[in-house]
């Protein structure tokens, strides 16, 4: 079974405007963060991936846009089952994430 490597954490200054991203489901600037080579799955300065935040607030075209982009991590599913957002977890169902798996991003 491999063992992931966990991710170093995002910068604050750069931090910043990819958790205003995630939070606010602002798709074309997570898809910018993702083109310019930044981590999807590192932890922001709120301890929380990128998807994770975006599944807590619902926005499931950012979590699509997200997946496409490289992001994973089972427990988003598990936050957005939790939070009541279908359409989130519904698109990451669609893209194979296994909501009963370990999560391999721990934030």
């Amino acid at each position: 079974m491999a063992t992931a490597t966990a991710a170093a954490p995002v910068a604050a200054d750069e931090g910043s405007a990819l958790l205003f991203a995630a939070e606010s489901g602002a798709v074309a600037s997570l898809q910018r963060w993702a083109a310019r080579g930044g981590d999807l799955n590192a932890p922001l300065p709120s301890g929380w991936s990128p998807l994770q935040l975006a599944a807590f607030h619902g926005h499931a075209t950012a979590v699509r846009s997200l997946l496409e982009a490289g992001a994973r991590g089972s427990r988003a599913a598990h936050i957005a089952a939790r939070q009541g957002h279908t359409a989130a977890l519904e698109a990451m169902l669609e893209f194979g994430v296994d909501p009963d798996a370990p999560d391999e991003v721990r934030a």
